[in-house]
């Protein structure tokens, strides 16, 4: 794995954030998996030759050649200084946010992991050879990282008003997102009817992609997992953290799905949480609860800082049946 990263390089004077770190390398760094798999997925994992073999000291023997000499690891090959600071929020029970690349982009993959009062970024690097890394700063500067990472710096246009509704779906409906891209307007006021809330705003937004020559959505996944505790698996070369939370946890974890209209002003949003009449196994099942477990929210953005939205996981209203997942979300 990773075969093209694994000769030694003269780091001593390149910044942290220019190096290239391959997946194996991370792993190490890490003490696992990073949280949204943009490094190192869980299927990409020799499983076979963790139960049996050296995997682990190998890749640590590889660190420990590769960027000891620089000082950001130790003989160890633990994490040191800038990178440590860099490393530490990701494979944790924290909050990340992940944008995967559709096949042949030449857009970078990106991944913002939040933990414990630190944030890093994480980026496939130019050209697709292995993986940068850098803190995200103090917390202050953690929208201004973002927007910059994910692609919104100089694309966000606050909407003329800011605008809230949050729905459930059903078996047939079209949700807003295909209502935007189709540009179905009377589908779009018949849903505004049903689900109880003013079509003016989604009208607007329909009409700007409808009048505007490319249509260029960022799309997000989001996963707070505050408070669980995550799996840590032993082999005889070692432990590592999986960060899946213990099936005690799950109930905790909730997870949305983002697409981003930035020169809209608009996020469509779909937010996985507890809902009233699911049974204790509903998330070992998604196809059957799918409707039951999901409610889906639009927002025009006019005041309101994008970064505070994304990582705002909510719980599903009470007015839609919601129940109170356990963990802590941002409007409260």
């Amino acid at each position: 794995m990773f075969s093209f990263l694994k000769r030694k390089i003269d780091y001593a004077d390149v910044p942290l954030e220019e190096i290239k770190f391959s997946g194996e390398d991370l792993f190490i760094l890490m003490g696992g998996l990073d949280t949204g798999g943009v490094a190192l997925p869980t299927d990409a994992l020799p499983w076979e030759e963790l139960e049996h073999g050296d995997w682990g000291e190998a890749w640590r023997r590889q660190v420990v050649n590769r960027y000891a000499s620089t000082g950001l690891v130790d003989e160890e090959g633990r994490p040191q200084g800038a990178l440590a600071d860099a490393v530490y929020p990701f494979a944790k029970m924290g909050m990340c946010i992940t944008a995967f690349a559709n096949p042949g982009s030449k857009d970078p993959c990106v991944e913002m992991s939040i933990y414990n009062g630190k944030a890093s970024i994480l980026k496939t690097a130019p050209g697709g050879a292995g993986f940068t890394i850098a803190s995200a700063g103090p917390e202050e500067a953690w929208a201004s990282a973002f927007a910059e990472a994910f692609d919104v710096c100089q694309r966000f246009v606050s909407a003329e008003r800011s605008w809230h509704g949050d729905y459930l779906m059903e078996p047939g409906d079209k949700g807003m997102n295909a209502l935007i891209l189709s540009g179905d307007r009377d589908a779009a006021r018949n849903m505004a009817a049903r689900k109880g809330f003013d079509v003016a705003p989604l009208m607007r937004v329909i009409e700007q992609v409808e009048t505007s020559r490319v249509v260029d959505a960022v799309k997000m996944e989001v996963f707070d997992m505050r408070g669980a505790e995550p799996t840590i698996v032993t082999m005889p070369s070692g432990s590592f953290v999986v960060p899946v939370p213990e099936n005690e946890d799950a109930v905790r974890v909730r997870m949305k799905t983002l697409t981003v209209y930035p020169e809209c002003g608009w996020i469509c949003t779909e937010t996985i949480a507890p809902r009233e009449g699911l049974p204790a196994d509903w998330r070992d099942n998604p196809e059957a609860y799918q409707y039951l477990s999901r409610f889906f929210s639009g927002d025009a953005l006019a005041a309101t800082d994008l970064f505070d939205v994304v990582t705002d996981v909510r719980d599903c209203p009470k007015e839609l049946g919601g129940v109170p997942s356990g963990q802590p979300c941002r409007t409260e």
